[in-house]
């Protein structure tokens, strides 16, 4: 899912999100593989809000699931 590369830059891979294709969906899987399934409601409603403002892009998810790295929330982990 996370790649690190010898210069320093981490890719994310979000094939395996854009999959399932649906916020809801997305948010889920974020949770489960960033948060072990317990990220809080709250950021999970967020992440939603995010992936159903607009059509659900590559760079759309990209940015949900660094909405829910940079959370206070993800922070604990």
């Amino acid at each position: 899912f996370l790649t690190g590369l010898a210069t320093g830059n981490i890719v994310v891979d979000v094939a395996p999100l854009m999959a399932v294709n649906t916020p809801d969906g997305i948010a889920e899987m974020i949770g489960r593989r960033a948060f072990a399934g317990e990220m809080p409601l709250p950021l999970r409603q967020q992440v939603v809000a995010h992936l159903t403002a607009a059509p659900i892009t590559t760079a759309r998810v990209r940015e949900a699931f660094a909405l829910a790295l940079s959370s206070n929330y993800f922070q604990w982990y």
